[in-house]
């Protein structure tokens, strides 16, 4: 049976052990695709993939994935859909687009992680905070703000970042 490159290079970038697994990741990325010409390619990739029998099948796509370029192998759509799964989960608090960032009296940005449970959340959680400059000199002045702040982001939390967004005028 002849394949097309196009659809060659659609088994290459979904192969899997076995005939089922490379047909489940090709069918869950046409239900994705918004181009037209591309999801016709891989319907026809996996029209003629069915009618391969099973160990011939595994057989060809193994083939077919040694046939192409190691770098393209490396780069696969399964490994760029894990990776994109693996992401770093979304922070919570304030948010980029927020209104807090944008007020004039904002200045500070922390990041926390949060890695023992506490009142601040749940392990692995992750937090971003705006502030202004009243809120940093409360922080500075009042010494058991900082003492309970402190201990509670030195036990339970992880500082990931902290930036000054703006200097006053």
């Amino acid at each position: 049976m002849k394949f097309s490159k196009n659809e060659l290079n659609v088994i290459c970038q979904n192969a899997a052990p076995t005939k089922a697994e490379t047909l489940a990741g090709i069918k869950e990325i046409v239900s994705v695709t918004a181009d037209l010409m591309t999801k016709l390619i891989m319907e026809n990739a996996i029209r003629r993939l069915e009618r391969i029998p099973e160990p011939e099948c595994s057989q060809f796509i193994a083939s077919v994935k040694a046939q192409f370029p190691t770098e393209q192998n490396n780069n696969s759509i399964r490994q760029r859909l894990a990776a994109a799964k693996a992401q770093e989960q979304i922070l919570q608090g304030h948010d980029l687009s927020g209104k807090e960032r944008f007020r004039p009296e904002t200045r500070h940005m922390i990041m926390v992680e949060v890695q023992k449970q506490c009142f601040v959340g749940f392990k692995g959680e992750r937090f971003r905070f705006y502030f202004s400059d009243l809120f940093s000199a409360f922080w500075t002045n009042n010494t058991i703000f900082i003492n309970c702040l402190s201990t509670v982001l030195t036990k339970h939390c992880s500082i990931l970042q902290c930036a000054t967004l703006r200097t006053n005028p």
